[in-house]
């Protein structure tokens, strides 16, 4: 009986969204407004191509900031205090180190968009890994209650890089644990790889910068992309609205 319904309602869903008009992306991105992008250096390079975007449109992605760091680690995020290790990773705020949660709650901000889990190891911690995204849902209401947290899923990765790392079914694995535990908190859980892989499920070829797993900005308009389809997706289904253009202004 269970899955009846679910069917009646997926196919309800369905229907509405054939009928649906598109809204405009700049309708799309107030989802995001004020939104931070937490992450590592796949939400650097994101960040590097929405920014001089931003710079002439102040109506792309408005008030999103990023806060983003090579070798930045889903470990470290979790931690509710900085490490004494000099070599850790953090995030930076007003040049100055911060853990993910002081950052949070000093801005306040509507939503946290996450992207982590690249350089965790995620091959030999895979539960540490899933214990660590669980530990963020359940902190960070902590420190800004309403704060909405939406986590990415990981990109794919090229051929060649599957060849050395073996990442492709462990990172697929990760996204999946990652999904249930967004559903089980109330979290969102965006998959951003639609038009990145190929038949095989690899990074399609021209759309990586070093060969690995990094978006070049084709790559990332793509995400980009994807992001706006996941609200497109909400809107046609009824559970989003833009606000009044009186108040995005």
């Amino acid at each position: 009986m269970k899955r009846l319904i679910c069917l009646i309602l997926l196919l309800a869903l369905l229907g509405s969204a054939a009928q649906a008009e598109p809204l405009p992306d700049e309708q799309l991105m107030t989802y995001y407004s004020g939104a931070l992008f937490i992450g590592d250096s796949v939400i650097r390079m994101l960040g590097n191509y929405i920014r001089p975007l931003q710079k002439k449109d102040p109506l792309f992605f408005p008030g999103v900031k990023f806060f983003a760091e090579y070798d930045y680690r889903l470990s470290t995020a979790a931690a509710e205090k900085l490490s004494g290790n000099k070599e850790t990773v953090n995030l930076v705020y007003k040049g100055r180190n911060c853990t993910m949660y002081s950052l949070v709650e000093t801005l306040q901000p509507p939503k946290i968009v996450l992207l982590l889990g690249c350089n965790d190891s995620l091959n030999k911690r895979m539960e540490a890994g899933v214990e660590n995204v669980r530990i963020i849902l359940e902190t960070v209401p902590k420190y800004c209650e309403g704060t909405q947290v939406i986590f990415l899923s990981l990109p794919p990765v090229t051929t060649a890089y599957e060849k050395r790392k073996a990442y492709r079914s462990v990172w697929e694995s990760f996204d999946e644990q990652v999904a249930a535990l967004c559903a089980e908190y109330g979290a969102v859980f965006i998959d951003v790889t639609a038009g990145l892989v190929d038949e095989d499920g690899f990074l399609v070829k021209g759309l990586s910068s070093d060969g690995e797993y990094h978006l070049n900005e084709k790559g990332n308009e793509i995400v980009v992309r994807n992001l706006l389809d996941y609200v497109q997706g909400l809107a046609d289904a009824g559970l989003w609205a833009p606000a009044p253009a009186e108040e995005n202004e």
